[in-house]
């Protein structure tokens, strides 16, 4: 796993418990344009899932870890209260983002072979 984007996550999601701010990860993630660029997903991505609906609002953000040709494996927080490694459908895939203070995207993809079932809702 590639440590620029938990540089870079870490120091803002303190700053936020801290203060008490508390943001939608997926939100502030697409919405705010200066956390990364858009690219494929690949080995340490910042990836973009939608939950329980589209229309929703509500979303989930983790690491990109593998895939198969359904899911992808995602290692996030706050899946089933743990951090953990998760699989997500390719359905609910929003945007694959690459942090801007990453100094080149020299990763690639992981195919893995899956042995579990998908998560329906990260919460």
């Amino acid at each position: 796993m590639t440590s620029h984007g938990v540089g870079y996550l870490l120091p803002i999601v303190l700053e936020r418990h801290r203060s008490k701010r508390y943001c939608r990860g997926i939100h502030w993630v697409r919405g705010n344009g200066k956390f990364g660029n858009s690219t494929t997903p690949c080995l340490g991505t910042v990836m973009v899932f939608w939950r329980e609906s589209l229309a929703s609002g509500k979303g989930h953000v983790g690491f990109y870890v593998g895939e198969d040709d359904e899911a992808y494996q995602i290692l996030g927080g706050n899946q089933s209260d743990k951090v953990c490694l998760m699989w997500l459908g390719k359905d609910r895939f929003r945007s694959a983002l690459w942090t801007r203070t990453a100094f080149s995207l020299t990763s690639r993809v992981v195919q893995k072979d899956r042995d579990e079932g998908l998560s329906l809702n990260e919460a």
